[in-house]
């Protein structure tokens, strides 16, 4: 189908990122591909930020292992030592570059929380830089 050409090399990176499992990935994005195909957004307009929504939904299923993918990557230290919302958030704001809108949307939440989970996630990586420099 085109809704799958279209979109399943980014839905698998969204879900890549925030479980760090190949093969979770890949049941997640199945997951939300199957939800979304049996859906009425399938034609719509919106189908990429439903499609973002039924994953993230889905990802909340699977098992989700906290360690840190890529020892020297900050994003990944960030990433894999937030909570399952906040790691959300994150992926959703600095990797796939969702507007605030966007994000409250998908997740169903409201524009405080997520501005509270983002400015916990820069705290997080103000604290890996300094973390860094001291151990230099």
């Amino acid at each position: 189908m085109q809704i799958i050409k279209n979109y399943q090399n980014e839905i698998y990176s969204m879900a890549l990122s925030l479980t760090g499992s190949e093969q979770t990935s890949k049941k997640a994005a199945v997951k939300a591909f199957e939800s979304l195909l049996k859906s009425y957004y399938a034609d719509s307009p919106e189908t990429k930020i439903e499609l973002y929504k039924k994953l993230l939904k889905n990802i909340g299923i699977f098992d989700i292992k906290k360690k840190d993918l890529n020892k020297k990557g900050i994003i990944n230290s960030v990433k894999h030592n937030l909570g399952l919302f906040d790691k959300k958030v994150f992926v959703l704001k600095y990797e796939f570059n969702c507007p605030l809108k966007d994000i409250v949307y998908i997740l169903n939440s409201n524009a405080e929380k997520i501005k509270k989970s983002l400015y916990k996630s820069a705290w997080r990586v103000s604290q890996i830089i300094e973390d860094t420099e001291n151990e230099m």
